[in-house]
């Protein structure tokens, strides 16, 4: 059928099937399965990001996504993009370390939720396509520094699974979550 298509859309061309095209799938996976370190890197078929909390811009953030936290004005579920659509990511290899300070000085614990989608710079996590798909939390007692607090995130991407780390600048504890894949569906 597929090849019908292909031959009544470009009828000036050879179309060559090799034979038992579906066996070289099987092949590439299983030697995935024994030798993860075949496949050097992907391209992202998703932009991850996780949710935070930024500044409110008037006239750019919806109404409805302002806070008032301590005399400040936030905006909540803000996409911050760690990897995006199309971008060539080596595997095992963390993408680079971006910051992150709790949004209450007294805070104690840090939740940190990953959502991916298909959109390249999505604004939001709630926008349309967005799919949350797990969330860690960093613990952070010593609220001494208040809003100076600063933890650092980064995404590693293996085989089948999203490793998300988050470490407490100060004291370098890492938090790390395992997200699946093959469990995710979009």
């Amino acid at each position: 059928m597929l090849r019908a298509a292909v031959m009544d859309r470009f009828p000036d061309k050879r179309v060559i099937i090799p034979n038992e095209s579906g066996l070289s799938v099987l092949k590439g996976a299983v030697l995935f399965g024994f030798n993860t370190t075949v496949i050097a890197s992907r391209i992202c078929k998703y932009t991850y990001g996780i949710s935070v909390r930024g500044d409110f811009r008037p006239g750019i953030d919806p109404e409805e996504k302002k806070v008032l936290v301590r005399g400040r004005l936030l905006c909540e579920d803000r996409f911050s993009k760690h990897a995006e659509v199309g971008q060539s990511i080596a595997l095992d290899e963390a993408t680079p370390e971006q910051t992150y300070r709790p949004s209450e000085p007294d805070q104690t614990k840090v939740a940190l939720k990953v959502y991916v989608t298909e959109s390249l710079d999505p604004e939001y996590v709630d926008d349309e396509g967005c799919t949350y798909l797990g969330s860690l939390t960093v613990d952070m007692p010593d609220i001494t520094d208040g809003l100076k607090r600063v933890i650092g995130v980064q995404m590693t991407f293996g085989g089948t699974e999203l490793a998300v780390n988050a470490r407490n600048v100060k004291t370098n504890e890492v938090t790390t979550a395992s997200l699946d894949f093959l469990n995710h569906e979009m």
